[in-house]
């Protein structure tokens, strides 16, 4: 086998392994997107709000993503707060329409 068909391989190697390692990091970060995201649905869920408990919860992104409408600013802030609580490091992003 010439030179530089065995560095061709080898390099060709380096590529899979990086492509796997990428993959399977961010596998991991979008399993723990959705792990953050159930807790906050069951944070919210377990609300003495009613209206807090009609708000949704998605991953996208790397981001937690809290939406829905709600009637005063003070159920928004608890929403708020109850989202930092839980998100910790992970970026947040808040569609709450008070109405």
């Amino acid at each position: 086998m010439s030179a530089g068909v065995a560095e061709l391989q080898e390099v060709s190697h380096d590529i899979r392994e990086r492509q796997f390692a990428t993959r399977r990091g961010l596998e991991f970060r979008l399993g723990a997107d959705r792990r953050n995201c159930q807790k906050l649905r069951l944070e919210i869920k377990k609300s003495h709000y009613p209206e807090l408990r009609r708000l949704q919860c998605e991953s996208t992104e790397g981001a937690l993503t809290v939406k829905g409408r709600l009637s005063t600013y003070y159920l928004r802030q608890l929403a708020v707060c109850m989202a930092k609580q839980t998100a910790g490091n992970i970026p947040l992003q808040i569609s709450i329409e008070v109405t």
